[in-house]
């Protein structure tokens, strides 16, 4: 079968290659001809031949990929792996930008998450810092190259005419002129210069060249992939695999929960008890809700604490769950307008409107008159208004505070004892 499809395909390509000739013919004895008692539909199939086994091998890779993360192999699917490991370049119907859309904010959640249990000394500020530093294009290149997944990555368009069967030769050689003898790669090389590279293509001896980029964003879209595929705990396993530290040990939760219950109660019980109603939740720790409700400016009146590092976690657990419901919901809109959905739903002008709609910022503890001033003149324009809300949101001389909008999701921090 693999000499029939390589000799069909040897004749489709001296087609190709003559079809600006000029048409000649030529006289064969019937002598000399072999007759194949094959229908011309079946001749066709063998067509196909090349792409199929080129598919077959693609699958194949994400299934020893699966194997090298070996997190329950059954639970993940290889066609997700390969659409993680399949960029744009390929042309195919499918490519790993969605996945990568939805792995950036597992990835972004799963370390804000340990950053906020493991330094709780540490500021907003100083968790960011640290944050960027772990989830960074750079980083996640380095990890990525550790693991070798360049050589699982689909580049670039599948050409027919270049595909092998085992034992063959090319009729379409490319020779190759990277600086390295071997069939595998063992450091970096680095060429910006050459215009005449073609990003993805290989040579013969299978060498391609791929931006770093593209390294790191499948490294985001297997996340995402395992995400899909098994929840935060296979999403969470890929992470440990890629040596991304993420754990949560249960020393740190009780600590932070500890640290959290000594807070000083100065809201009164009913006005924590109104807010829990609203916010359908009631809260193990009332520390957690009012560190949620205070503003930095009740430093001066003695506060130790303020809302600024929840704002710092949810930030992040907001952006995985906007995310994962545009993923699931939107599921035939590409990663462009997923992005574009997503920035307009956590803008903070439309959460300080849903804030002030249900009256959250009235339980705000601050000691701030300026503040109390831009919240109050927020009210009375959105008050006073008799614009839709359409209008509204698309107009807004008047931009709500900040501390509207981290109040809408002070529900966000609920679950922030577990990834459950």
């Amino acid at each position: 079968m693999i000499q029939i499809g390589y000799a069909l395909l040897f004749f489709v390509d001296n087609v190709v290659e003559n079809k600006n000739r000029a048409n000649s013919l030529v006289h064969m004895p019937p002598e000399l001809l072999i007759p194949l008692d094959l229908p011309i539909d079946v001749l066709r199939v063998f067509y196909l031949f090349p792409s199929l086994m080129h598919r077959l091998e693609s699958l194949m890779l994400a299934s020893q990929l699966r194997s090298e993360i070996a997190y329950r192999d059954s639970d993940i699917s290889s066609f997700v792996i390969l659409e993680a490991m399949t960029t744009l370049r390929c042309c195919e119907d499918f490519s790993m930008e969605r996945l990568e859309l939805l792995g950036d904010s597992v990835l972004k959640y799963a370390v804000s998450a340990h950053l906020f249990m493991t330094f709780l000394n540490k500021h907003e500020g100083q968790l960011s810092s640290r944050r960027q530093e772990t989830i960074c294009n750079a980083t996640l290149y380095r990890l990525g190259i550790e693991r070798r997944i360049q050589g699982y990555i689909r580049d670039a368009a599948f050409d027919p005419r270049r595909w092998l069967a085992p034992g063959q030769l090319s009729r379409r050689p490319c020779p190759c002129e990277c600086p390295v003898n071997s069939e595998v790669v063992t450091e970096d090389i680095h060429r910006i210069d050459d215009k005449s590279i073609i990003i993805g293509k290989a040579c013969d001896k299978g060498h391609r060249w791929i931006c770093s980029k593209t390294i790191s964003d499948c490294v985001e879209a297997l996340i995402g992939a395992y995400y899909v595929e098994g929840g935060l705990k296979a999403a969470f396993a890929v992470l440990k695999w890629f040596q991304i530290e993420t754990e949560i040990e249960e020393e740190l939760i009780m600590e932070a929960l500890s640290s959290a219950s000594v807070r000083n109660y100065l809201p009164k019980v009913d006005v924590v008890e109104l807010l829990e109603a609203k916010l359908g939740y009631t809260f193990q720790m009332k520390g957690l809700l009012i560190e949620a409700l205070t503003h930095s400016s009740q430093q001066e009146s003695g506060a130790t604490y303020c809302y600024q590092r929840l704002e710092f976690l949810g930030d992040a657990v907001l952006d995985i769950l906007i995310t994962r419901h545009l993923f699931l919901s939107h599921k035939d809109t590409d990663e462009g307008e997923l992005t574009d959905l997503r920035s307009a739903s956590v803008n903070n002008e439309n959460f300080a409107q849903v804030a002030v709609k249900h009256n959250l910022h009235q339980f705000l503890q601050h000691s701030s008159g300026f503040l109390q001033d831009q919240i109050t003149e927020y009210v009375n324009s959105l008050e006073s208004s008799s614009m839709d809300r359409a209008s509204l949101l698309s107009s807004g001389p008047c931009r709500g505070p900040k501390v509207c909008f981290l109040l809408s999701v002070g529900q966000c921090i609920r679950d922030s004892r577990s990834h459950e």
